[in-house]
């Protein structure tokens, strides 16, 4: 894809597909900080479309960052704090964890960071967080670790989920592969991101 082209369908992602997002999530929003007397289906399906939203600007955000960083050759590195970043992510997913009695441990030890995009990092965390409260049994515990070693750091999301088949492995690492689970949602960028995240941070 030329740089031309491909600068041209992140613009037109944009405009078209990013306005209307963000009128669906500030609506939902909005909807829920005053739908209290609303009956608890409707309060439901509010939440339900609030969380759609958030993924599909996730998705829309994670195409602009693969085009840039596959087609175009553009990669933003700067010091992360790892520690800061991943308590922010834990954070949104506490609610969700907390519904169907999954304990979140987090351990840092301490302050960690590393060099590398930020945004990304967040959306990798955000991927294997996702995919670990979607699939970890129900009263289970999800461990979230960050730890320097000697070269670099390292990220460890652990859950009791039944886990990726061996045969599978190989095609979820490319962009937008997904898998038949029954609690598995068919949006989002797949494993890719994550595992591309990998080997930029230093």
């Amino acid at each position: 894809m030329s740089e031309a082209l491909s600068r041209a369908v992140v613009e037109s992602v944009n405009h078209h597909l990013r306005t209307p997002v963000a009128v669906i999530m500030l609506n939902s929003e909005m909807l829920i900080d005053h739908g209290h007397e609303l009956p608890e289906d409707v309060q439901c399906s509010l939440a339900c479309i609030l969380r759609s939203g958030l993924r599909l600007n996730d998705v829309v955000a994670g195409i602009g960052e693969l085009i840039d960083v596959v087609c175009l050759g553009i990669n933003v590195r700067d010091t992360v704090d790892v520690s800061h970043v991943l308590a922010d992510e834990v954070a949104t997913y506490m609610d969700r964890a907390e519904a169907r009695g999954i304990r979140l441990d987090v351990s840092t030890g301490g302050a960690v960071s590393c060099v590398g995009s930020p945004s990304r990092l967040r959306r990798a965390l955000r991927e294997l967080l996702d995919n670990a409260v979607t699939y970890a049994p129900d009263g289970s515990t999800v461990c979230v670790t960050a730890t320097v070693t000697a070269t670099g750091v390292r990220n460890t999301i652990r859950d009791h989920g039944t886990g990726i088949d061996a045969a599978d492995r190989d095609r979820f690492m490319r962009p937008f592969e997904r898998g038949t689970h029954p609690r598995q949602e068919a949006t989002g960028l797949g494993m890719n991101p994550p595992f591309g995240f990998v080997g930029e941070c230093r």
